[in-house]
């Protein structure tokens, strides 16, 4: 008896770890890849997000390399835009001599809310979307 239930044991564990690696399949509308290249004034953007926001459903986010090159999977559709870039600021900002300084943005503040950026972008159903964005 104690064998037969060490053997039904290793069968369901080993059930689990197949359907967790092999995943439960993927519902809802495909996603395709997105990359491209922030820059502001002929410079790579080398910190941040871009933000993909559409009319209906979940925005999605990318963060921004320290070569302005960003990557994300989407769905397609028309998005609106937001790009937030700041510097990070180092050590401890509640312990800074004179207190806390918030830093430049690299990009003009406008870009970040979509009510103002004005920038949008197509996604496409191919297998990667090339879109950059270069900030006056």
């Amino acid at each position: 008896m104690r064998i037969l239930c060490s053997n039904l044991a290793n069968r369901m564990a080993l059930t689990l770890l197949v359907a967790a690696i092999l995943g439960c399949g993927h519902d809802g509308p495909p996603v395709y890849l997105v990359k491209g290249k922030i820059t502001h004034r002929g410079q790579a953007v080398t910190t941040g997000t871009v933000s993909f926001i559409p009319s209906q459903g979940p925005m999605t986010v990318a963060n921004i390399d320290n070569t302005g090159q960003y990557a994300l999977r989407t769905r397609q559709g028309s998005y609106r835009i937001a790009i937030v870039a700041v510097p990070a600021v180092p050590g401890d900002p509640l312990k800074m001599p004179g207190g806390y300084v918030a830093p430049t943005p690299l990009v003009p503040p406008k870009y970040g809310r979509i009510a103002t950026s004005g920038l949008t972008a197509d996604v496409q159903p191919l297998d990667a979307n090339a879109i950059d964005f270069e900030l006056p």
